[in-house]
């Protein structure tokens, strides 16, 4: 039957038919069995980005993509969190072994379109400049990106 689901689902296959280095199965959200996998639109610049910085340091895994908001929850997201809407993802790089190489990636991240804010164990940089210091205990080297 054709509803919401359906439409979900064809404009995110629509938004990744461009993209050269990610497939929307990357994006799936990680529940297996609260949704469809594709609780939302995963924004086109989003994955236009990641494809741009995939061009200057290689590999890049989604570490977390889409999420329902059961699993957001259960793994303790924010309530605001922008992977409920597909407008961040969670990345690796095996090319960033340090704080500087991920702070490198972030400003080039945060000079593409649309780009909002980025961070990692030890930083978070907003697209306006403003930077802090960001401490998670369980994001190890990996990265969230984030558009408007």
């Amino acid at each position: 039957i054709y509803g919401k689901n359906t439409d979900v689902l064809l404009t995110n296959v629509k938004n990744f038919l461009n993209s050269k280095h990610f497939k929307l199965e990357e994006f799936r959200c990680h529940c297996n069995k609260y949704c469809t996998g594709y609780p939302g639109i995963i924004d086109y610049n989003l994955i236009n980005n990641l494809n741009v910085l995939r061009e200057s340091y290689g590999p890049i895994i989604i570490t977390s993509g889409l999420r329902c908001i059961k699993y957001n929850k259960n793994i303790n997201g924010s309530i605001n969190s922008k992977h409920l809407i597909g407008k961040a993802s969670d990345i690796k790089n095996t090319n960033l072994k340090n704080l500087e190489s991920r702070k490198k990636f972030i400003s080039k991240w945060l000079n593409l379109n649309n780009s909002d804010m980025a961070y990692c164990n030890g930083f978070m940089k907003y697209k306006n400049g403003k930077e802090s210091v960001y401490r998670s205990n369980t994001m190890g080297s990996s990265i969230h990106l984030q558009t408007k």
